[in-house]
């Protein structure tokens, strides 16, 4: 992630850039150009769908000919950095209350539009610059699904944050986040 100021008088904006180069070594041992990866194409288009205040919002999108560019809103810090910073102090159960709030309305509006996350996490819950309110990041794993359970990829949801169904069925469906945000509730009452 980068900071940038796009014109005077503007405010500061958060750029994440993306390889467009998506390389694989075929049987042969041949390079093969696979085209724009996946992820990228999923999280601009579902970003795009997206607008609510506990979600990080998607200014824009620059592409050059190796990368994308992603404009986001800028945020003071992640979820992660902040328990890190502040392992030392207890956090007030009404910061605990308004953050679990600001995460699960977050989520309520994907799954409301159909989308599944699948990687909820510190690292991936911002902290919005007015320092009140908590944003859900990072859609390059999310995905549109339906609402019954479905065998998706395995590998999503990060280790520590993965459900029990991935592991013993490789299906899973909306709950897979809810069970991320369990884990996260868990995170800030261990500290």
């Amino acid at each position: 992630m980068y900071l940038a100021t796009p014109e005077k008088g503007k405010k500061q904006v958060a750029i994440k850039c993306c390889s467009l180069i998506n390389i694989e070594v075929d049987e042969n041992g041949e390079k093969e150009d696979q085209g724009v990866p996946m992820s990228i194409i999923r999280e601009i288009s579902i970003m795009k769908t997206l607008d609510h205040k506990n979600i990080i919002k998607l200014l824009d999108c620059i592409f050059t000919d190796t990368e994308a560019k992603l404009v986001f809103e800028l945020c003071k810090a992640d979820l992660q950095t902040f328990f890190h910073k502040n392992e030392a102090k207890p956090i007030p159960l009404y910061v605990i209350r308004n953050s679990m709030r600001d995460i699960l309305s977050g989520i309520e509006y994907c799954h409301g539009r159909g989308i599944l996350h699948r990687d909820i996490k510190p690292a991936n819950i911002l902290l919005a610059m007015d320092c009140t309110t908590l944003k859900l990041a990072d859609f390059g794993l999310s995905r549109k699904v339906s609402m019954r359970k479905r065998e998706y990829s395995e590998g999503m949801v990060s280790l520590l944050y993965r459900p029990p169904e991935i592991f013993v069925k490789g299906e899973y469906s909306i709950p897979c986040d809810m069970w991320s945000a369990g884990c996260v509730f868990a995170y800030f009452l261990k500290t």
